[in-house]
């Protein structure tokens, strides 16, 4: 067994020095615990430096200074590793969470939306947050830190920007937009011009900024613009004026027929319905009882807000709604007593998904053009 002298713990203190550990008492430590393990194991002076590297390699993985980044996180940062799995465990949550979701949504499965819902918020304000927090903490370059910062903003914008569009709620484009523009404005400049002073990630950040400019084209492309936007809204609207034509002329038709009154009780119930639903859905939207003269024109287009659901919210649309459906099944039921070939009404307005306020006033108009119809089929037989 050889006896370890000053000489010995002077090479050993200064070769972990010069490995990166800074820290007297970690040095101490680490002197300490490689010393006793020497005065196990060598024999000789001329097998001194052959186990003491040996020995030392097995204290780290990729470099000694490790050690010292772990101590000071331990020392800095008590819940480091709890919150670390707490990273990885909500990462993977959010993830399976998403693709299973995503899953049930195309199959039209039961739980899609709660599946969606509870992935992008653990992965906006739990994972997101503490890859933040964790990567602030490490004591690595102020870039890379930077660029965690800014990519984890981007990430929470976009991912609250798709919760709020399926959600129907408000701000949902401004999210997006607000996301797109950072990633386009700082998140890829400050890579790029960060990464190519850099000769050993000069190639990659080059690269990475061509696949990212790249994406955010393709996801542009699937955007549509705003004048396309408002030529669409204008579509829609004539649309729905067309079907308000129809039903003036066919009212103008049983009119002349001499078919002014309704049939039955259900007919007059269910048109009422439709009239009184209609005002609240323009209350509702526009705050009035009818449309403007300019959306009347089709110069102004009808706004394209979720009704459907500001219905169902609203205590008094959502009273109608219901009493609308069960004016339907009655009329329908009252429409099988008769012989001669009537049309059954039926309404998207009860269907699973979203309709805007174009849809919605769109569906009552075909509701009543079908009681017309109705009304001259019985008239003619």
């Amino acid at each position: 067994m050889l006896k370890l002298d000053d000489t010995h713990i002077d090479f050993i203190r200064s070769d972990i020095q010069s490995r990166g550990v800074t820290t007297d008492a970690l040095i101490d430590d680490i002197v300490d615990h490689v010393c006793c393990l020497l005065e196990q194991q060598v024999r000789e002076e001329t097998e001194f430096k052959v186990v003491y590297t040996d020995i030392i390699q097995k204290f780290y993985g990729s470099s000694l200074s490790d050690i010292e980044k772990e101590t000071q996180l331990l020392k800095h940062f008590k819940n480091y590793y709890a919150m670390r799995k707490t990273m990885l465990y909500s990462g993977l949550f959010a993830t399976i969470s998403l693709v299973v979701g995503l899953v049930l949504k195309f199959t039209h499965a039961a739980g899609a939306a709660a599946l969606i819902l509870s992935g992008i918020v653990v992965f906006s304000f739990l994972f997101l947050p503490l890859v933040v927090i964790l990567k602030t903490r490490d004591q690595g370059p102020k870039r890379d830190m930077l660029l965690t910062v800014v990519g984890a903003i981007c990430g929470m914008l976009f991912a609250m920007g798709t919760l709020f569009k399926i959600m129907y709620w408000p701000y949902a484009n401004m999210l997006g937009i607000v996301a797109f523009f950072m990633m386009a404005l700082a998140y890829i400049p400050i890579m790029f011009f960060t990464g190519i002073r850099n000769p050993e990630t000069k190639t990659n950040s080059i690269l990475t900024t061509f696949v990212l400019i790249t994406g955010l084209g393709l996801v542009l492309t699937l955007m549509r613009s705003p004048e396309a936007t408002h030529r669409y809204q204008l579509q829609r609207t004539a649309e729905y004026l067309e079907d308000e034509r129809m039903l003036a002329m066919q009212q103008q038709l049983c009119d002349e027929m001499g078919m002014q009154q309704p049939r039955n009780r259900q007919e007059v119930q269910l048109d009422s319905l439709c009239v009184a639903l209609k005002r609240m859905v323009l209350q509702l939207d526009m705050n009035q009882d009818s449309l403007p003269i300019s959306m009347l024109n089709g110069t102004e287009p009808i706004n394209d807000g979720p009704m459907q659901k500001t219905l169902r919210d609203d205590e008094q649309a959502s009273a109608s709604l219901q009493e609308l459906q069960q004016a339907i099944e009655d009329y329908n039921k009252e429409l099988q007593l008769d012989a001669k070939r009537t049309l059954p009404v039926s309404s998207a307005l009860f269907m699973k998904g979203e309709m805007r306020t174009v849809d919605v006033l769109s569906a009552l108009a075909k509701i009543r053009l079908a009681l017309l119809l109705n009304r001259e089929i019985r008239g003619n037989h």
